[in-house]
């Protein structure tokens, strides 16, 4: 039986309808898009630099570092805690409602992202089942 052949016309309606337009749909929904793009080398070694800057003082910035304040987690022990987004949130607006001993940041928008491309590269951020701090 073919699609112009069937029973119904309301089923041939519909499965014209569905190849149509929900295909396409279904497939989006099946296929998994592309990882977030890891940020080129240039751009994580700036964000290095502005972090170390912006809060080496109290923070541990690289991986095996202890931070110079006892009590300021080092950034490898808050990455699994705050996505790229929520960290872009934090810099952004909340910082300092958050951790009110902090001082308050200054940075530029083009700041802010090489920063974000310094903290992705630190290694995964929270899992869906975990959720996030923020």
């Amino acid at each position: 039986m073919t699609l112009a052949s069937a029973p119904f016309p309301s089923f041939r309606h519909a499965a014209r309808a569905l190849a149509a337009f929900g295909a396409p749909f279904l497939l989006a929904a099946c296929v998994q898009g592309p990882a977030a793009p890891t940020p080129a080398p240039h751009l994580v070694s700036a964000g290095e630099r502005i972090a170390q800057q912006q809060c080496g003082e109290c923070h541990a910035i690289g991986p095996a570092q202890a931070s110079p304040l006892a009590d300021a987690p080092s950034f490898a022990s808050l990455r699994p805690h705050y996505s790229r987004a929520d960290m872009a949130l934090a810099l952004r607006e909340r910082m300092t409602h958050i951790h009110p001993r902090m001082p308050r940041l200054r940075l530029e928008e083009d700041e802010v992202d090489r920063f974000l491309d310094y903290w992705q590269s630190l290694g995964p951020g929270p899992s869906a089942a975990r959720g996030s701090r923020v």
